[in-house]
């Protein structure tokens, strides 16, 4: 009787522990997240789930038959064989690094790891969320903020768009982005910006009428919708500019009509490429966010131009901001604040001026944290630097705490002379709260 006992409890031990493993397997398998394990002395992958295998474009026994070098780029490899000599056993918190999919498209991924053990040997077990479509927003929207904190500061339209050309191509090896100004008379397109374009590809089109077959960008602003052409070499919409753009390499072009707040076409944004080809979603969603920019950039520079009054100027762009604004004067006296920064610090625009920015922050905050925030105000008050940013927690009056980035530069007049600062605050706690959240997982 003793016997059998012992058996039946030895077998459902067994079956207690195969049911453990196997709800650990699945629970490993069906996470959304990449995840797999490596052998830390061979360095070849021993398991991988199902959403790394799919992220990463490989079969699952095609990730098997890989190693940790198989995943990185040329030009990661060597930051890799650095990691492996310097690493510790145990736990290794979250870090960003580069990964390749078979593809050899590249991502960034947020990668922890812990050591485990597999059929007795050493093994790694990582978790890697991909990260690359939150940082290229991230990017995108710190650079709107910097430039619409240097057209709240008077900055030239032509650098305004020239700055966005930049940020469109960021990340495209092959797009080269352009603006075309419509002119006072609504028919033709003048050179905007285009600072990676052949000079005499932008003297060619320069002044170019607008209608039903005038280009993407002619197109564009003719029906005051965008026009995608993935070839230049065979769509008729480019018949009468087909050879200068072949000539130079430019092979499509996708324009988008940047239109003001009543729908009026003020010119296009386009984005050109060297090879036959569309955007991508990530490129089509950023020329449209960056067209937006675009057309409060160039609204506000008629609007300058129309006025020429510089507080009237400010003023429009202040109002529309979909950002916190505050100009105060260099001893941090708060003297105005817009309806976005009255709803992020929880005050109103009257309780805001009978403060000053240094009492808008959290209520531990350290009198050191202070005074590094107060000395890099002032450097950009002496010239020292063209502005500054920071990130830092807050406390609203109703004792609810929040995360700002904040962007500041400082008006000057004629002279040279500080007038007062302007301080872009772009509420980002919800977006560390998702984050957090994420990590979590």
């Amino acid at each position: 009787v003793v016997i059998v006992e012992d058996i039946d409890a030895a077998r459902r031990a067994r079956e207690l522990a195969l049911a453990s493993e196997q709800r650990y397997r699945d629970l490993f398998d069906s996470n959304p997240i990449p995840m797999w394990t490596y052998d830390r002395q061979t360095l070849r992958f021993t398991a991988v789930n199902t959403a790394a295998a799919v992220h990463y474009g490989y079969s699952r026994d095609e990730f098997l038959r890989l190693n940790l070098f198989d995943i990185r780029g040329p030009e990661d490899r060597a930051q890799l064989q650095q990691r492996l000599a310097e690493s510790q056993g145990g736990f290794v918190p979250a870090h960003e690094i580069w990964h390749q999919r078979k593809d050899g498209t590249r991502m960034e991924v947020e990668v922890t790891a812990h050591d485990v053990v597999v059929d007795g040997k050493a093994n790694r077990m990582v978790l890697a969320l991909d990260i690359t479509e939150r940082k290229r927003v991230d990017a995108l929207v710190k650079g709107q903020n910097r430039v619409l904190a240097r057209i709240a500061a008077g900055a030239g339209l032509d650098e305004t768009l020239a700055s966005l050309c930049v940020l469109l191509e960021a990340d495209s090896s092959d797009l080269l982005g352009s603006v075309m100004l419509l002119d006072a008379d609504g028919q033709r397109l003048l050179h905007g910006a285009g600072p990676s374009l052949p000079p005499a590809y932008v003297q060619s089109i320069d002044g170019a009428q607008i209608g039903a077959q005038a280009g993407s960008c002619g197109t564009a602003a003719h029906r005051a919708e965008t026009v995608n052409v993935t070839d230049i070499t065979t769509n008729p919409l480019w018949q009468d500019f087909q050879q200068p753009a072949i000539a130079l390499g430019l092979l499509a072009c996708c324009a988008v009509p940047i239109l003001d707040a009543c729908g009026q076409v003020l010119g296009t944004f386009a984005a050109y490429f060297t090879r036959t080809r569309g955007p991508s979603p990530a490129e089509r969603e950023r020329l449209q966010a960056l067209t937006h920019t675009a057309a409060i950039a160039i609204a506000k520079d008629r609007e300058l131009s129309a006025l020429q009054e510089s507080e009237a100027r400010f003023r429009a762009i202040y109002e529309m901001a979909p950002v916190g604004i505050m100009l105060a004067a260099r001893d941090g006296s708060i003297l105005s604040a817009n309806s976005r920064q009255c709803v992020i610090t929880g005050y109103s625009e009257v309780e805001l001026k009978s403060r000053r920015v240094q009492e808008l922050v959290h209520r531990d905050t350290s009198s050191e944290v202070n005074d590094r925030n107060i000395e890099a105000l002032e450097s950009v008050w002496r010239g020292d630097q063209e502005s500054y940013a920071l990130a830092k927690k807050a406390t609203r009056p109703d004792g609810t705490d929040y995360w700002v980035e904040v962007v500041c530069c400082v008006v000057r007049d004629r002279k040279g002379d500080g007038k007062y600062s302007i301080r872009i605050v772009q509420d980002v706690t919800e977006r560390l709260n998702t984050e957090r959240t994420i990590h979590y997982m």
